[in-house]
């Protein structure tokens, strides 16, 4: 299928970076409770 990335690409990626330090190197963020973490969009002037 052209333009879709193969899962096993994706599982490669998911192994070797942890998305909270690629986002929390653009956006801080915080404790949203039960292990999950929220951070303010960087696209939009939010609060």
């Amino acid at each position: 299928m052209a333009g879709r990335i193969r899962d096993d690409d994706i599982a490669v990626v998911r192994e070797r970076a942890r998305i909270d330090e690629v986002v929390g190197e653009f956006v801080q963020l915080r404790s949203a409770g039960g292990g999950s973490l929220k951070g303010l969009c960087p696209f939009h002037d939010e609060k």
